[in-house]
């Protein structure tokens, strides 16, 4: 067998599905922060990891606390140039049938956890400014400071099919977000869409992205738990990661994708086994083709199921 034999069970081209059967929900929580894992992360290509893990927890909707702010931050003036002229010269560079829509999205003000909830603090910001960031992200450090990187957050979801198997989509050219690399399932939280009892919030935000993406209706999405948070090191995105369970194998999934709104957004589906073996080989042979945040949500899924160890970070 080849050396991804292992890993690859399937290749589906058009549409991607997923389903995830969760045999053991790991109870209790873990604090991670700066990638204080075990040793082991370095056997598992973690010495210089695409993503930094800040918390790795199990939470549900009721255990996500969001305390949200409208108003819109007052990034410097010249800043705020530069951004602009950055997105014109996207738009007109953009390939035959990329849309670019500058719309309005959440940032991480701040987020802190207590070992049983999770407080995030959000605001409002837009599209422009998150890819902005995805180019410019030292720059930005750089002239105007940290504190003014628009720390866009997204969300992905890690999800197994009834099979076994954990399904990857291949991003389309067309999107503006790391064209071409494998990912997990998610997006970002639209504030004026993405609402529970007015506030803009992320388990709503994950079921839109699911629905949009899959065709999965918030009912069938069994167990939906958050698991972590983490921040991409290329451009200091965060990113909020879920788990879930859902029903149907990997072809009626499959099937169901290929109809869904956001089936453009991806060209194939890689299938990779639920198992420490796979998920291991993954992460070690195929991680110049993962999204920062598919490789950040894929460690925090293996530290959730207890596929590797790891110790939990001194507090500061």
């Amino acid at each position: 067998m080849s050396e991804s034999g292992p890993l690859l069970l399937l290749l589906a081209r058009t549409a991607i599905s997923l389903a995830w059967r969760v045999t053991q929900t790991l109870t209790g929580t873990l604090q991670v922060r700066a990638m204080s894992v075990h040793r082991e992360a370095h056997a598992a290509g973690q010495s210089q990891e695409p993503a930094e893990v800040l918390v790795v927890c199990s939470v549900g909707q009721e255990e996500l606390e969001v305390h949200w702010d409208a108003q819109v931050p007052q990034y410097p003036a010249e800043m705020v140039a530069v951004a602009t002229h950055h997105w014109q010269r996207l738009c007109s560079e953009a390939r035959p049938g990329a849309v670019l829509f500058d719309g309005a999205l959440c940032f991480l003000r701040n987020f802190s956890w207590d070992g049983f909830r999770l407080h995030l603090s959000l605001g409002r910001t837009s599209y422009l400014y998150a890819l902005f960031a995805n180019a410019y992200c030292q720059e930005i450090v750089r002239r105007w400071g940290a504190e003014h990187l628009p720390r866009v957050l997204g969300v992905s979801a890690v999800v197994v099919s009834a099979g076994g198997v954990l399904p990857l989509m291949r991003r389309s050219d067309t999107v503006g977000e790391f064209p071409g690399r494998l990912d997990v399932f998610g997006g970002h939280i639209d504030p004026g869409v993405d609402v529970l009892a007015g506030v803009p919030h992320p388990f709503v935000a994950i079921g839109n992205e699911l629905c949009e993406e899959l065709d999965l209706r918030p009912a069938e999405l069994n167990s939906l738990r958050c698991i972590g948070l983490i921040k991409s090191r290329c451009n200091q995105k965060p990113e909020l990661v879920f788990a879930c369970s859902v029903p149907g194998d990997l072809q009626e999934l499959c099937r169901r994708a290929g109809g869904a709104r956001g089936a453009g957004e991806f060209v194939d589906l890689l299938a990779v086994q639920d198992e420490p073996p796979a998920l291991r080989q993954l992460l070690e042979k195929r991680r110049s083709e993962l999204t920062p945040s598919a490789y950040g949500s894929l460690w925090v899924y293996g530290l959730y199921r207890g596929f590797w160890k790891y110790t939990a970070a001194k507090k500061s």
